[in-house]
């Protein structure tokens, strides 16, 4: 423990005398008081980078970060300044999307498909398996003692505004693996756009996926309630992840494989998907997976 020490001076009043008092002392010098120790929370430790791609890694205290490139048909929310919230949960059916090269057959829809890439950052002290710890709130302010702790998006997802612009990002994620494959996430009933791009980034920092990944987000009303609701706003997304997938297997390096993890609701949508693209002669890498 440290101490202080404190230092007094006592004077003593001398009697009455005809004779001159003598000088008083000179005062002691100063204590010399020893600065405290520092205290406070245990910091974080570094984050372990083994696992992620070179490109994915990014500065910050008790963080790393994972790239997703997503596609969506939910409508696109006005720009929050916390940077958390993006999209809503409705289908998009204003704009048309850009135009992509006339080799790959894109299905008509009547959803709006708009694909981006949102960089997530997950917490050192995440294990594998752990559950998503996040704020509750979408349009919470996050800060970076908060990315020590939750995951949370490093900035606003960012839309590709053309084709040239998914492709060359998909491009360097490749470029920059130790893996000619990708994952892809579709996320399942009652879900919102924030908690299936966290997901999609937890299954590749979990189990140390070297490839880029990939989600895709139909307009889940992300209530409980909403049962029905998210079945029909699933069936009309099946063709916009149609022409998602087509994207994202002409990016796919030769000897490379889509791996699809669809949960929940999202299996139906990925299964409608997979039959469209099956009847319009779209996709012929798809395959079964063998029975066990």
């Amino acid at each position: 423990m440290n101490r202080i020490l404190f230092a007094s001076i006592v004077f003593v009043a001398g009697c009455a005398s005809q004779t001159e008092a003598p000088p008083p002392p000179l005062p002691s010098p100063a204590p010399v008081i020893a600065a405290p120790e520092p205290t406070g929370p245990i910091a974080a430790p570094e984050p372990v980078f083994e696992r992620i791609a070179a490109p994915e890694r990014c500065q910050g205290e008790g963080y790393h970060c994972v790239r997703v490139i997503y596609g969506t048909n939910r409508d696109r929310l006005p720009y929050d300044p916390a940077g958390q919230r993006a999209y809503g949960t409705e289908p998009e059916t204003l704009d048309d999307a850009y135009e992509v090269p006339a080799a790959l057959l894109q299905l008509p829809t009547t959803t709006r498909l708009e694909t981006g890439e949102v960089i997530v950052t997950i917490p050192a002290l995440h294990e594998p398996g752990d559950a998503i710890r996040r704020k509750r709130s979408e349009t919470a302010e996050i800060d970076e003692d908060d990315r020590s702790d939750v995951f949370s998006f490093l900035r606003p997802p960012e839309p590709f505004y053309t084709y040239r612009g998914f492709s060359e990002t998909v491009g360097e994620l490749f470029a920059n693996a130790d893996d000619r494959d990708a994952l892809l996430h579709i996320h399942g009933f009652n879900v919102s756009f924030r908690s299936g791009a966290f997901r999609a980034a937890q299954l590749k920092s979990d189990t140390g996926f070297e490839g880029p990944v990939f989600y895709f987000s139909w307009p889940s009303n992300a209530r409980l309630r909403e049962y029905f609701n998210d079945q029909v706003d699933g069936d009309v997304s099946a063709r916009a992840l149609a022409n998602f997938l087509v994207q994202i297997q002409a990016q796919i390096p030769e000897g490379g494989e889509l791996h699809v993890i669809a949960h929940s609701m999202g299996t139906r949508v990925f299964s409608q998907a997979v039959a469209l693209l099956r009847d319009n002669g779209a996709w012929s890498g798809v395959r079964e997976a063998p029975d066990q």
